[in-house]
């Protein structure tokens, strides 16, 4: 996952954020759990949005989807985002 924050002014370089994880995929077979996962990857996806649509559509299509757990072994992060500028005394 990178985060783009875009070109640091006066320099010739890109404000940016990462995250790399390692870990394993679990096929998920119950619909209940498919469902779930398939809820907070929308939610994340479309943050606020009435859920009360996504039902039908998330029925129609559960016997077709393959939803995976991402179980995370190793997580890393680095960036190179400029500080805060300083608001001056106080």
């Amino acid at each position: 996952m990178v985060e783009d924050l875009g070109h640091i002014a006066g320099e010739y370089d890109n404000a940016h954020r990462s995250v790399h994880r390692k870990g394993k995929a679990e096929l998920l077979t119950d619909p209940v759990e498919m469902r779930r996962g398939l809820d907070v990857m929308f939610d994340a996806l479309e943050p606020g949005r009435d859920r009360s649509g996504r039902a039908a559509m998330v029925d129609r299509s559960l016997s077709k989807a393959i939803v995976c757990r991402v179980v995370i072994e190793q997580m890393t992060g680095k960036g190179d985002v400029p500080a805060p500028p300083d608001p001056g005394p106080r």
